[in-house]
């Protein structure tokens, strides 16, 4: 984690940008439960729950025990060392790998993007750039580590997130007015109906009077 943890000082603080985020996986190992094994004089196996973790950019994977790695995490937040935002999404991964379900990305998958050919994707998912969002907010570090034609994919990441955001506002507009139009329509054929009934029930007494 030391990686991530320098940032840019400001006032005597570090600044940490989501750029700087690692990629984590979980892992459950069986390993020998050295103290029962002693005492029952036999081998006592047990199963520790592991995360891993990649700093963007590096192909290091640095595993930590979680029970002790939640600890570290939260010293790191009471010192403003690290965003408490990732300690809340990565316990949620957490409960998910529990449950048995897949840790959601948090971004559009490196893997499948059709900007970056599979030889590319599997380059940058090996370096621990796993999203779209990533690779466009990717460091000079990690640019050297891609190789030829990093800034033309990072260029090519950075106009897809652009494009995504912009499209997404619209999107999320027209949907808000189709619903107001919905409503406004049942409000009209409402009133229409009423406005009909009673125009009948003025007929009818009309005729009753003739």
């Amino acid at each position: 984690m030391q990686g991530i943890l320098r940032g840019t000082e400001m006032n005597g603080a570090p600044v940490i940008s989501d750029r700087e985020k690692p990629f984590i996986r979980f892992d459950t190992v069986t390993v020998e439960n050295v103290p029962a094994s002693v005492k029952e004089g036999r081998v006592v196996w047990k199963d520790v729950d592991f995360v891993y973790i990649t700093v963007p950019g590096s192909r290091d994977v640095q595993p930590e025990a979680v029970k002790d790695w939640w600890g570290k995490l939260e010293m790191q937040v009471q010192t403003g060392r690290m965003p408490e935002q990732w300690l809340r999404e990565w316990r949620s991964a957490f409960e998910q790998y529990k449950k048995g379900n897949e840790i959601p990305l948090n971004g559009t998958p490196i893997k499948g993007w059709t900007l970056a050919p599979g030889s590319v994707q599997k380059t940058l998912i090996d370096l621990g750039i796993h999203t779209v969002e990533a690779l466009a907010n990717a460091n000079d570090e990690a640019l050297s580590r891609i190789g030829i034609g990093a800034v033309n994919f990072k260029r090519r990441a950075e106009a897809w997130v652009k494009e995504h955001d912009t499209k997404e506002g619209p999107a999320v507009e027209i949907a808000a007015l189709q619903a107001k139009n919905e409503e406004l329509q049942k409000t009209v054929s409402s009133l229409t109906e009423k406005v009909e009934q009673l125009v009948s029930a003025l007929s009818e007494k009309k005729a009753k009077k003739a």
